[in-house]
């Protein structure tokens, strides 16, 4: 689908309820009993506890400030640094 630059405000409820299905979805990561073996899968034997049960506690208290941004360019998916 090609979107004019009047049409892309169509868009945006889409976002939004993507948005919104990924924040339940990392929150419920962090009620998982298995975390550490899903963190481990993710990211290897040798990630970072400290940073990973940071950022995952904030995730529970709906704190995404420290989560990385994502910039959606014409159906890609950049992540910002």
């Amino acid at each position: 689908m090609i979107y004019t630059p009047g049409s892309i405000l169509n868009i945006i409820p889409t976002v939004n309820q993507a948005i919104d299905a990924t924040k339940d979805t990392l929150r419920g990561l962090v009620k998982n009993p298995h975390i550490n073996q899903i963190m481990g899968v993710s990211f290897g034997g040798n990630y970072n506890h400290f940073v990973a049960d940071n950022l995952l506690n904030n995730l529970a208290e709906h704190n995404f400030s420290e989560a990385p941004n994502v910039v959606l360019v014409s159906g890609q998916v950049n992540w910002s640094e």
